[in-house]
């Protein structure tokens, strides 16, 4: 039964590893806010210049924002430049503009992270019709961070502080100055953290475009030069560590260890300005030297003992033991307040609806296991080996189990640490996409009071004027398609009752979905769209609210149009 647990534990890391790439899929960082001109705006005069506001402070030398005219030309010639009192905001001067739609497409190195976003919009100065200025807009796009490269880096780089670390902490306390293995072993152990740095810093320079040289000369690259600066002074002890093993190199190792741990961890999420920045900082890098004498020491508990008597592996399986429980207990409460000061107490509805709090999850559930195998050597082995017992063979497997769950915690951090923790911005962003039809436009949905039937509303393109509706009715319970005898829509504006509704026939075109397309939505508006399905016997009436182009400026508002029915 106790192989068992090594079973278990190689199919939850790789389970994990799965998972957590699918979960890591897209994730923005340098998430866009706002900006000047506003996303469809139309103009009367040639905006002086175009202003992007970003959730985080964005590397100006490494970022760009392009202004196209209709025709594809490039119409500005300065370089963006950071502005003197934000960080968070570029600036990119404009000539005099001639009438017509301008897209803006921007790309974002997050200088708290080093991660990329991209995306584009449009606006319009002077003249312009509704169909010009909606073609060019393609929002916001995230280029998933620096990809399954830098993922793996993370993951690398953590693996190997972890058992620097570990062999630290297991010389210095569990067997009591004595290497617990081979201080050769070492040296793979740094190159494993130093060449995890490097593999980041590759997939940075390849999301950007630019040479690892160019990186590391800006201010976005400062953070990866600061690192690397500690990992060589690890370097050092770590060869001193190989040719002289013993309290005092252990000693070195474990400060640098944590030196390098404490760079990393200032150089991502926990680190950006804040209120709270120094209290995220020291709960993020306790969490992670928690993680690396836990886990980095389990591995270091399996050579130290593998050899030895038993008798002999009695006090270091006591010492780890306690170190362990220790451990554990730092690394879930920093683990709560960094998830509850990322995700907040009043947004829990971010552990489902983002990629931070799905990764977070996933997390979760491959530590608990982990957690509850530390629990069982805690409270059934360690104490039968104590009292003599031949229980060494099960806590072997069992630890090797642990070992596998815990390569499953370190992947998930990595994946964690290259998503951003949710605000509200990403909030309203991952809302909206979940909500946009495959194709584009908006999507909302709704049932009736009696919770028969469950309806999809998809708008595409999703703006005032002419659009395409999608309405998808499922059973309530089952989520079949529903079959209706009639499907219309009923357009209002709640608060401008003298517009009148309009009405708009669909048409089936297969079973549970109804099509039309009209120019209902005639101005920006919240508008209530009340789906009328007719069935055989009765029929149901869903009120959904949308919002369309309420953050556009002045739009044509041609008369609603009154479809028989």
């Amino acid at each position: 039964m106790t192989r068992s647990y090594t079973r278990v534990g190689w199919a939850v890391a790789i389970a994990a590893s799965a998972l957590v790439a699918l979960a890591a899929s897209a994730a923005a960082h340098s998430a866009l806010l706002r900006s000047e001109p506003a996303d469809g705006a139309r103009l009367e005069e040639s905006p002086a210049e175009v202003v992007l506001v970003f959730s985080e402070a964005p590397d100006p030398e490494l970022s760009r924002v392009t202004v196209f005219d209709a025709s594809g030309q490039q119409v500005d010639h300065e370089p963006p430049a950071a502005d003197a009192n934000d960080a968070t905001t570029l600036r990119v001067a404009l000539p005099a503009l001639d009438d017509g739609v301008y897209s803006v497409s921007w790309q974002a190195l997050s200088s708290v992270d080093g991660h990329v976003t991209t995306g584009a919009f449009a606006f319009a100065v002077g003249q312009a019709s509704d169909d010009e200025i909606a073609a060019p807009m393609t929002g916001e796009m995230d280029e998933g961070g620096v990809g399954p490269l830098g993922v793996a880096g993370r993951w690398i780089l953590y693996a190997g502080l972890a058992l620097l670390f570990g062999w630290s902490m297991s010389t210095l306390i569990v067997f009591a100055g004595r290497s617990p293995g081979p201080p050769v072993v070492l040296l793979g152990c740094w190159l494993l953290a130093a060449g995890g740095l490097a593999l980041i810093t590759i997939a940075e320079a390849a999301s950007i475009d630019a040479s690892v040289g160019q990186l590391l000369n800006a201010s976005a690259g400062a953070r990866l030069v600061r690192t690397s600066a500690v990992l060589a002074a690890l370097g050092l002890a770590t060869g001193l560590a190989v040719v002289r093993a013993g309290r005092a190199t252990a000693g070195g190792v474990a400060v640098l260890a944590a030196a390098a741990m404490f760079s990393h961890v200032a150089a991502g999420h926990a680190g950006a300005p804040g209120n709270t920045q120094w209290l995220n900082l020291a709960s993020q890098w306790l969490h992670f030297v928690f993680i690396g004498a836990w886990i980095g020491g389990l591995i270091w508990l399996l050579a130290g003992t593998r050899s030895r008597p038993e008798d002999e592996r009695v006090t270091p399986i006591r010492r780890f033991s306690a170190l362990a429980t220790i451990a554990v207990t730092m690394v879930v409460v920093t683990g709560t307040w960094r998830a509850l000061d990322a995700i907040g107490l009043d947004r829990l509805e971010a552990l489902v609806n983002t990629n931070y709090g799905r990764l977070f999850l996933i997390k979760l559930g491959v530590i608990l296991p982990l957690v509850t195998l530390g629990a069982i050597n805690k409270f059934w082995n360690v104490p039968a080996i104590v009292r003599g017992g031949q229980h060494h063979r099960r806590l072997r497997h069992t630890v090797r189990g642990e070992v596998l769950f815990a390569a499953g915690v370190l992947a998930a951090t990595g994946f964690l640490a290259s998503s951003p923790p949710p605000d509200d911005h990403m909030m309203q962003e991952e809302g909206q996409a979940e909500e946009a039809m495959a194709e584009g436009g908006l999507m909302v949905e709704g049932s009736d009071f009696a919770t028969t039937v469950n309806v999809e509303l998809g708008i595409d393109p999703g703006v005032v004027g002419e659009n395409r509706f999608t309405v998808r009715i499922a059973d309530y319970d089952t989520g079949e398609p529903v079959d209706a005898v009639r499907v219309a829509l009923r357009f209002t504006i709640p608060d401008r009752e003298e517009l009148g509704p309009a009405l708009l026939e669909l048409e089936p075109t297969e079973p549970g979905t109804w099509e039309g397309s009209g120019t209902a939505i005639a101005q920006p508006a919240r508008w209530r769209v009340t789906v009328i399905i007719t069935f055989a016997a009765d029929g149901v009436e869903i009120p959904l609210d949308v919002d369309v182009g309420t953050e556009m400026q002045e739009t044509a508002t041609p008369t609603p149009t009154q479809h028989g029915g």
